[in-house]
């Protein structure tokens, strides 16, 4: 199953899927989500869904079980922008100068992983999506002519490209 946000700068609460397998290829809506969102990019971790970013700092977990959002009580203040994407087992949430990891508790819960802070002088790169290079442990964030890399464990700038 296929899931798709809209990257839109309009915020919406719409969200569909797609089943690759079927033979219509026909997107299907969801419930609306809790919370409206703008350029959000879903992500497939222990068998839910996860969004965030938008209008609201919060994240948010669907169930295809049962096909319905919960709003996790997760807030990411001061950010309208955060992406998620799974690195090493664990939920990365990248969200305006911080990356915070969720592992699987027990229960199938999110459970606090880690979490690193940017320094504030790379907080400006918040507004731009990273791209994941899980082989080398790298995110790059890219911004007119400029493109850094981070180390995913630390924050750290690794190298800053022109």
């Amino acid at each position: 199953m296929l899931y798709s946000g809209y990257r839109t700068a309009y915020s919406v609460k719409q969200c569909e899927k797609i089943d690759p397998s079927s033979p219509n290829l026909t997107w299907n809506a969801l419930p609306d989500m809790k919370s409206n969102r703008c350029w959000f990019t879903p992500c497939l971790f222990n068998a839910k869904v996860y969004l965030c970013g938008g209008v609201s700092p919060t994240i948010e977990e669907f169930s295809p079980q049962t096909e319905n959002f919960f709003l996790l009580p997760l807030n990411f203040s001061g950010c309208n922008f955060c992406s998620t994407y799974v690195h090493n087992n664990c939920l990365v949430v990248h969200a305006s100068s911080s990356i915070t990891k969720f592992s699987v508790g027990p229960a199938g819960q999110l459970v606090l992983h880690s979490e690193v802070h940017y320094s504030t002088s790379v907080s400006k790169w918040s507004s731009v999506q990273p791209v994941l290079d899980s082989a080398r442990g790298l995110f790059f964030i890219c911004q007119g002519l400029v493109c850094n890399s981070f180390n995913i464990e630390t924050g750290a700038i690794v190298q800053s490209f022109s």
